[in-house]
């Protein structure tokens, strides 16, 4: 299964951040906008050390990364 909270995305689902927690290799996932359990990756928003997200040069768009490895999507209870 593939779930995004990005509008942009065809696999978009409005009530994908309020009910279901993705997990990369068991542990759980934070910033998480889209989680694809058959492709095996997870995409987030990236963060500096200080716990900050980060924006491109021009600050126009937050930048992202992408995750690998197992990937579940669980229905929050």
């Amino acid at each position: 299964m593939r779930m995004s909270v990005n509008k942009n995305d065809e696999s978009y689902n409005p009530n994908a951040q309020w009910g279901w927690q993705p997990f990369l290799n068991g542990e759980k996932v934070k910033d998480c906008f889209t989680a694809d359990e058959d492709l095996g990756y997870v995409m987030v928003h990236k963060r500096d050390s200080d716990g900050k997200i980060m924006l491109n040069d021009n600050k126009t768009e937050i930048l992202t990364d992408r995750l690998f490895g197992k990937v579940e999507l669980r229905k929050v209870t």
